[in-house]
C-alpha cells in the first residue's frame, strides 16, 4: 500500500496540463485509497475532474476472465492549459473518449 500511496502523491506532477490518469485497483483497500486520493485533488484544484462511478468488468468479460472481476478503474484530469473545470457535457463527452480510447468494449460502469 506504500507504493499506491507514493504514486498517488506524485502523479498528478506526472500529468501534463489537461492529461488523464487511470488507476486499476484490484481490492477495496487499494480502491478507497485512490477514490480519496482523487477526490481529494478535486477539492484542492489538483485536478479538474474525476470518475463518479468506477468502470468493471461485464458479465462476458469476467466470463472469458475471471480475475477481472475485482478490478476497479477510476481516472482524474488535471485542469487544461487555462482552463478550469468542465462543464457537465464537457465531461461526459471526454469520460466517453477516455472510456473508448482505453479500447474495453463492454466495459460498464458501477
Amino acid at each position: 500500500m506504500a507504493n499506491l500511496d507514493r504514486l498517488l502523491a506524485v502523479l498528478p506532477s506526472c500529468l501534463r496540463p489537461g492529461g488523464t490518469a487511470a488507476v486499476i485497483s484490484f481490492h477495496s483497500g487499494e480502491d478507497r485509497r485512490v477514490k480519496r486520493a482523487f477526490r481529494h485533488g478535486l477539492r484542492t484544484g489538483i485536478y479538474a475532474d474525476v470518475s463518479s462511478e468506477t468502470v468493471t468488468a461485464d458479465e462476458a468479460e469476467q466470463r472469458r476472465n475471471p480475475r477481472s472481476r475485482s478490478a476497479k478503474l477510476r481516472w482524474a484530469r488535471r485542469p487544461a492549459p487555462g482552463g478550469g473545470r468542465e462543464s457537465g457535457k464537457e465531461r461526459q463527452e471526454g469520460h466517453a473518449s477516455d472510456v473508448a480510447a482505453t479500447g474495453r468494449t463492454g466495459a460498464k460502469e458501477t
